[in-house]
């Protein structure tokens, strides 16, 4: 009975000491945004974020559960080499997760979910304006930290075969399996595992910091919507009668502050310049004087607070939308 029990152990402690050090490493990273910060925080960050790493590693340990219950029956099955195919999509998956998270927290100032993989889908974009040589040190990163979480496992997976088993473990395993997926439920509460096991502070970097980015970006798959069906108030007909009005055809009903009819007009979208910095003579000092020269609109304020949702709505005049 020891050696699958201490197997089992190891397993979850090396994969809870893996998620701890991802939580340093993304505190001393992104440190700029907290707001103020101590040794205390950083504890008080670890101790926070076990819960939902000990959900996560839950997760993980379904496969080798069922390995170690056919070990029950097989006698001669090596668990290193079977496992090690497991091992290697799950470290892949927890070092992507943790570096995207970690680096693009630098920016963003948000924790990665399942929403950003739209980001994804246009690599060329994506990468637009990124050099050549920190995508060449991102992939060296991704690499060292896919072959130490290998390695880790790997060396808190036993490489001799498994003794025989005792009638006990007939008893045993059942209550191993059922307690992981009380653990994967995160405990018996009426509510099941989300986010919010991980905040403890006002502070929303340190409730960032204490969320298990691979928790995260399952946890979000699940909460995507399809919005298609949302909103839709009146029947077709009923909306076309109301909104006609809205839209004239006829240009006399039209009205215009520009001096002639068909002028040459730029838009320039300037992502992050809010008119402190605008208005600024020593920021934008030709930009300022065209204040005099053209409409001034004092009152427009952010419209969304994503760059795919606020550009849309830039361009097309409408609200930001909804969700």
């Amino acid at each position: 009975m020891k050696p699958r029990l201490l197997f089992l152990l190891r397993l979850t402690i090396t994969t809870l000491l893996l998620f701890v050090g991802q939580k340093i490493i993304f505190f001393v990273v992104n440190i700029s945004h907290a707001d103020g910060f101590s040794v205390g925080d950083l504890l008080a960050v670890i101790w926070h974020g076990l819960r939902l790493d000990l959900v996560t590693t839950c997760y993980l340990l379904i496969i080798p559960l069922v390995i170690v219950a056919i070990s029950l029956f097989i006698p001669r099955l090596n668990p290193r080499k079977t496992l090690q195919f497991y091992y290697l999509p799950v470290v892949i998956l927890m070092a992507l997760a943790f570096i995207a998270d970690t680096v693009l927290y630098i920016f963003w100032g948000a924790k990665i979910d399942a929403a950003d993989f739209i980001y994804a889908q246009n690599p060329k974009d994506l990468f637009a304006s990124v050099t050549w040589w920190q995508m060449l040190l991102g992939a060296l990163v991704i690499l060292f930290f896919v072959r130490h979480y290998y390695q880790r496992f790997r060396n808190a997976t036993p490489e001799e075969t498994f003794p025989l088993a005792s009638p006990l473990w007939l008893l045993l395993w059942p209550l191993l399996l059922g307690c992981t997926f009380l653990g994967m439920r995160g405990g018996v509460r009426e509510s099941t595992a989300n986010p919010s096991y991980a905040y403890f502070s006002p502070k929303s970097f340190l409730n960032h910091a204490a969320l298990n980015p691979l928790f995260n970006i399952v946890h979000s798959m699940g909460k995507q919507e399809d919005l298609s069906n949302q909103f839709q108030y009146y029947a077709d007909d009923e909306l076309e009668q109301l909104t006609q009005g809205l839209y004239p055809q006829d240009s006399s009903y039209s009205d215009t502050l520009l001096a002639i009819p068909h002028p040459n007009i730029l838009l320039i979208v300037w992502e992050g310049a809010g008119s402190r910095m605008v208005l600024n003579d020593s920021v934008a000092p030709n930009l300022a004087s065209l204040l005099g020269e053209g409409v001034y609109f004092s009152r427009c304020h952010a419209n969304n607070f994503r760059t795919d949702r606020g550009t849309v709505s830039l361009l097309n005049g409408w609200p930001g939308l909804p969700t």
